[in-house]
């Protein structure tokens, strides 16, 4: 409303209040009526984004009770400014600064790391892989994004290299485990997934994150001398990636498994819960041992139990005999009309 836009961050649930409720810091966006930007304004922090633009770390606190607040952080990304509102905030982060539980051996390492380079990522597996899969980051947003981690990552390796002179110094890099799961797709033609033009973006993206490794590697062949092992390796490697079986899918797809659908009316939608129950696979009518298909497609035409029969069959069939067929349908169908009532 007047280009303004209130909403809140969910926080970690409370264990200090009854239920464990979840918390949550509410800010607000201004969009510019005019220009593709926002300002963003969160517990006294305001940012201003172009469309396109990735904010700097932003802390937030969130309270728990009187007198105690658990630290994180995050980054705004504003995606659309117009003609649709469309913003992207990162998971909540563990502060580094001010950690709210131990994320580092000694515990005040994150503080000394966060003192000499800034603030940092502290979510393992940075890059935010669901929102690409999902659609809610294209492909170079996703990559935008990883790119600001891998320079977090990066800075954070020339930090430990340049003061490591004995013992043992491991690090790991997650862009090109991420990376390679994302877009091994656009390296094959005949891949389900394969998009020639996205392919002509992106199709270099494995090669690049590991050109960037090689520069990585070579400062670290300069600082290490013959007295040094030095060992380059891989969690796993990659191959295509082009069909998968769901065994819940293929239960429903033939029968075995169908979706009974709680009836609920309130703000969460007419669908509260989905419970799966064994179904009967054949029904008889009319003499006749008849499969069952069951779908589960609500405002299809298909939704339901579907039973198929002759056409000259039709006419001798009542309604409720095909109802006492199904008999786990009855007691939903009898609720459902049930709630359906006038209320006195």
């Amino acid at each position: 409303k007047d280009h303004v836009v209130r909403a809140h961050l969910a926080g970690p649930p409370n264990s200090f209040k009854k239920g464990g409720p979840e918390t949550r810091v509410d800010f607000t966006v201004a969009r510019d009526p005019h220009n593709d930007a926002a300002r963003i304004s969160v517990q006294g922090t305001e940012v201003v984004l172009a469309q396109g633009e990735w904010s700097p770390w932003v802390r937030v606190s969130f309270e728990m009770v009187a007198g105690l607040d658990v630290d994180g952080m995050c980054r705004f990304y504003l995606r659309q400014a117009h003609p649709h509102f469309k913003l992207y905030v990162t998971a909540i982060n563990i502060d580094p600064s001010s950690p709210s539980m131990p994320i580092s051996t000694p515990e005040s390492y994150s503080k000394e790391l966060y003192e000499k380079g800034g603030l940092f990522h502290t979510k393992g597996l940075p890059a935010d892989t669901k929102a690409l899969d999902q659609g809610v980051l294209d492909d170079g947003e996703f990559l935008s994004q990883d790119d600001l981690f891998l320079e977090e990552n990066l800075a954070l390796y020339d930090h430990e290299l340049a003061r490591f002179q004995e013992g043992l110094l491991f690090y790991y890099i997650s862009s090109t485990d991420q990376r390679a799961h994302m877009f091994y797709r656009y390296r094959d033609p005949t891949h389900p997934a394969y998009d020639e033009k996205k392919a002509r973006l992106y199709g270099q993206t494995i090669e690049k994150v590991y050109r960037r490794m090689d520069r990585m590697l070579e400062k670290t062949l300069k600082k290490v001398d013959d007295r040094t092992t030095l060992v380059a390796f891989s969690d796993h490697g990659f191959a295509p990636y082009k069909r998968s079986f769901h065994l819940n899918a293929w239960l429903r797809n033939h029968g075995y498994l169908v979706t009974k659908v709680e009836y609920y009316t309130g703000e969460e939608g007419p669908y509260k819960d989905l419970i799966l129950e064994r179904m009967p696979a054949t029904v008889e009518l009319l003499g006749q041992e008849l499969p069952v298909i069951y779908r589960f497609r609500p405002g299809d035409a298909d939704d339901g139990a579907t039973v198929r029969l002759p056409a000259p069959a039709l006419a001798q069939l009542e309604p409720a005999e095909l109802d006492r067929a199904l008999p786990p349908l009855v007691a939903e169908r009898a609720e459902l009309r049930m709630r359906s009532l006038p209320k006195s």
